[in-house]
């Protein structure tokens, strides 16, 4: 990949077993260019009536086992992947459409190159595409809610332990097998409500009502690239603001990335523009080309010191 022998296309697969929630066997298939080499830990592949199809398939097998282990948090994250649709049916009413706009749409609005295809199918002409957006707005406000960490455990009916390939072990259901066996154990797991993860928002710990006291906000648009923020400061409610804001020539409308309450809004903004400042796409708009780490890192801290000075 890319002409480096260190890099390559991997495809990976597994086999789940959704009553115990456990990975079964695990594949990883090398792109070699014309060919594929597949590594797995399904010993079956390398027995024939419960022994050794071939005397040199046992150290084939305990390599295979040894290199699969590389990819160990991949196929985890794939084990974790079987909650998505869950987590995203717990928060269907927060589940927003964007449009975007495709390369497609520039070329056929400009009326010389649109000829070009004008016997393209227009099934192929798409203007337009949706994105899908779980905005959970709500959560990334640093100042008003609270993740339990006490919820996070971990919890399985058993786990598979490799044996050394002549050693016999037995299977969930108490079938002998070879190279494995399953071990029964319970640990703790991860389990709370939706409504106990995110405690929705705490009391404020101070109400700031001094005549600045006002909002952080960081927004974006789908009409904008992904990386361009707007970052700026409102009186009221930061969902009102950007209602306005939607109502403005960007064809799109705004989401709340996140906000701050703080004791004086118009010191804060002022701070953290300068803090910003080489990151600033025009120096008359409050919109920003910066990593999202870094814009949370960088208010946090102004916020942080402003609320912390009484007056």
């Amino acid at each position: 990949m890319n002409n480096n022998p260190d890099w390559w296309k991997v495809l990976i697969a597994c086999r789940l077993d959704l009553e115990t929630e456990t990975i079964d066997v695990r594949y990883v298939a090398k792109d070699e260019g014309n060919s594929y080499s597949i590594t797995t830990d399904d010993v079956t592949i390398f027995l024939r009536d419960d022994k050794w199809e071939n005397p040199e398939y046992k150290d084939m097998f305990v390599k295979a086992i040894r290199k699969i282990e590389d990819y160990n948090s991949i196929f985890e994250l794939a084990k974790a992947s079987l909650y998505l649709p869950q987590y995203f049916n717990d928060f269907e009413n927060d589940i927003v459409e964007e449009q975007h706009e495709t390369k497609v749409k520039s070329i056929i609005s400009n009326p010389l190159r649109k000829s070009k295809y004008k016997n393209v199918d227009v099934k192929f002409k798409l203007r337009t595409r949706s994105l899908w957006l779980l905005n959970r707005n709500n959560i990334f406000s640093s100042d008003t809610v609270v993740l339990r960490d006490d919820k996070f455990k971990i919890e399985t009916s058993g786990y598979w332990k490799d044996l050394s390939p002549d050693e016999v072990g037995i299977d969930k259901k108490g079938n002998k097998i070879t190279g494995r066996t399953w071990v029964n154990k319970t640990e703790s797991y991860f389990q709370a409500k939706a409504e106990e993860l995110i405690i929705t928002k705490t009391k404020q710990e101070k109400e700031f009502n001094e005549k600045n006291a006002g909002y952080i906000y960081i927004m974006r648009n789908a009409a904008l690239e992904e990386s361009i923020f707007k970052i700026g400061r409102t009186a009221k409610e930061t969902k009102e603001r950007a209602k306005q804001l939607s109502k403005t020539s960007i064809p799109d409308q705004y989401y709340i990335m996140r906000e701050w309450h703080v004791r004086d809004c118009i010191k804060a903004e002022k701070e953290i523009h300068e803090f910003l400042n080489d990151y600033r796409v025009n120096p008359r708009r409050e919109f920003f080309k910066i990593d999202m780490r870094k814009a949370n890192e960088t208010i946090d801290k102004v916020v942080e010191k402003i609320n912390a000075k009484e007056n």
